[in-house]
């Protein structure tokens, strides 16, 4: 009547973490630290700005 169910594992190997100004963002890369510590993994900040064409 009952199956088991599926068991899944997700291993991350690089985290792209997004920056911009504020709290949240320093929050944001705390935690993938402590994701990419457990799991062995890579971590790349990125922040995109608009170019100013003068």
């Amino acid at each position: 009547m009952f199956e088991a169910s599926r068991s899944y594992f997700l291993k991350t190997d690089h985290i792209l973490v997004p920056m911009f100004r504020g709290i949240n963002s320093i929050k944001a890369l705390k935690m993938s630290y402590d994701i990419a510590e457990y799991n062995n993994s890579e971590i790349t900040a990125i922040t995109v700005r608009e170019k100013m064409i003068a």
